[in-house]
């Protein structure tokens, strides 16, 4: 697969991953999506830091299953390379939560300013793709 040329799921399964243990949330999305489409993954290894998981495929030593925003870096710096797979598309929600039994100080203002602008400026370059909870894209 030429880095870069759109690929199946089922493409990913012939290669050798290296992927998070069962116990971690990307891990159970990869699992249910693959039993959806019954596919089997070839795991060769596991484990839960993503940045390991980054340097063991920067050296060779298998394929990976990441968000662009997480391996944007390596990406630009040419340690690594990737092709988005398109089919069947996954979808990953992320929430910024607090406590409602807590009133909201500045500082959790300001902090959720923060998060809301990085992830606008992710979204705006194109590093992660993102869609509102009303279905529009991107752009909070």
């Amino acid at each position: 697969m030429p880095p870069g040329v759109p690929v199946t799921l089922a493409a990913v399964m012939g290669l050798d991953l290296v992927l998070p243990s069962q116990r971690h949330g990307l891990r159970r999305l990869i699992d249910w999506v693959i039993t959806g489409e019954r596919l089997q993954a070839r795991v060769v290894t596991e484990m839960d830091s993503l940045q390991q998981i980054k340097a063991l495929v920067a050296c060779g030593s298998g394929h990976t299953i990441l968000s662009p925003a997480a391996v944007n870096k390596l990406m630009e710096a040419s340690r690594l390379s990737g092709s988005q797979i398109v089919a069947p598309r996954m979808r990953r929600p992320v929430y910024l939560v607090c406590s409602p039994r807590r009133p909201v100080s500045a500082a959790t203002r300001a902090t959720e300013a923060r998060c809301l602008a990085v992830i606008e400026d992710l979204v705006r370059r194109g590093i992660w793709q993102a869609e509102c909870p009303d279905g529009q894209s991107a752009g909070l």
